[in-house]
Formats: structure tokens, C-alpha cells, sequence
């Protein structure tokens, strides 16, 4: 991501202190530490993590990052309360378990769900792969699933191939000559 930002003439400022943001109705320039930048966009990634140290203490069971605990009804370790959102686990497919991924399809499809559980039904959320995907400028990137390094590192079986595929349907406008894809499959 980082080289097609920068063969497209965007200049990063990667692990960089912002200390201040100035403006005159719009915004002309950060400054880190002394150096002074102009810019014409500010784009400030900082993560995402649960925000549940206020439920320290209240038998909630959560993951060492603090994300709540749930079941496939979107219940918690304490009876007659339920999460969703940012702040609890998803069921995953692949792992059989519990996974941290805050991701707004999650969030938005498990906040409905727990809607209605709490309402009186008792609907299961369909385990999660955690699929994402971006285009930055001209550049396409997406994952599913768990990648080689997950994998390994759970100890399950698997297999990598590469696969020069087309990006989209070829009946639809646009299609460009097939990219290389990394392919990470379980055995």
C-alpha cells in the first residue's frame, strides 16, 4: 500500500508525531515536532480496541484486550446481557472460537441480531471469516479467512497457491488484465 501511495505522488509521514493541526477554516498544515507540512488532507489512523476497563471488575469474561466475550446470540459470560459492536468478539468459522475483529459488518449485522434476541428470539449469527477489502488508488487488496502467517502460528494445516485471476466479473465494465493472488487454504 505504502509504495502505490507513493509512485501516485503521496507523501506519508509513517510512525510520525502530530502535534499540531492549524487552520483557517480549512486545514493548511500539520506541524511534527518543529518541521512545518502543508497538506491538503490529514488522514489519522490510530486502531481500534475495546473500550471495557470500566467492566473490570463485573465477571464479564473478556479477551486479554479487554473485547467482551459473547456467544453466537451475541450473550455474555453474565446472564441477560448482551454485546455487539466494537467492543465484543465475533464468532469465527475457522477458529471455532471467539475473535476479536471490529469490523462494521459485524457490528451492524450482530447489533441487529442481539435487537432481536433481547426482543425473544433466539437467532444464531452465522460465524464470521472476517472478509475485508480496499482499493487504494489503483491498488486492490482483500483477505478472508486467516492468512499463512494465522494459520501457522494455530497450528493448522494448510496449504499456499498463487492464482492470476481477474478482478471482477468479466461481463462488468472496467475489467483489467488478471492480477497474482495469494491463496491460503486448509487441509
Amino acid at each position: 500500500m505504502e509504495e502505490e501511495l507513493t509512485s501516485q505522488g503521496v507523501h506519508l509521514y509513517l510512525n510520525s508525531a502530530v502535534t499540531e493541526i492549524t487552520e483557517n477554516n480549512e486545514v493548511k498544515a500539520i506541524v511534527n515536532g518543529s518541521k512545518f507540512i502543508p497538506v491538503d488532507i490529514v488522514v489519522i489512523a490510530i486502531g481500534v480496541r475495546p473500550n471495557t476497563a470500566f467492566l473490570k471488575d463485573t465477571g464479564i469474561e473478556m479477551l486479554p484486550n479487554g473485547a467482551i466475550i459473547i456467544d453466537e446470540y451475541g450473550r455474555t459470560t453474565v446472564r441477560d446481557l448482551y454485546s455487539a459492536g466494537d467492543c465484543a468478539t465475533v464468532p469465527h468459522q475457522l477458529l471455532k472460537k471467539p475473535a476479536y475483529i471490529p469490523l462494521a459488518t459485524s457490528a451492524n449485522k450482530l447489533g441487529r441480531l442481539v435487537g432481536e434476541n433481547m426482543s425473544g428470539a433466539m437467532t444464531a449469527y452465522q460465524k464470521t471469516l472476517g472478509t475485508i477489502c480496499i482499493k487504494v488508488l489503483d491498488l486492490e487488496a482483500g483477505a478472508t479467512g486467516l492468512t499463512e502467517e494465522q494459520a501457522k502460528k494455530l497450528g493448522i494445516n494448510y496449504g499456499t497457491a498463487f492464482v492470476n485471476d481477474m478482478n471482477q466479473a468479466g461481463y462488468y465494465p472496467g475489467q483489467e488484465s488478471p492480477k497474482e493472488r495469494n491463496w491460503v487454504f486448509l487441509s
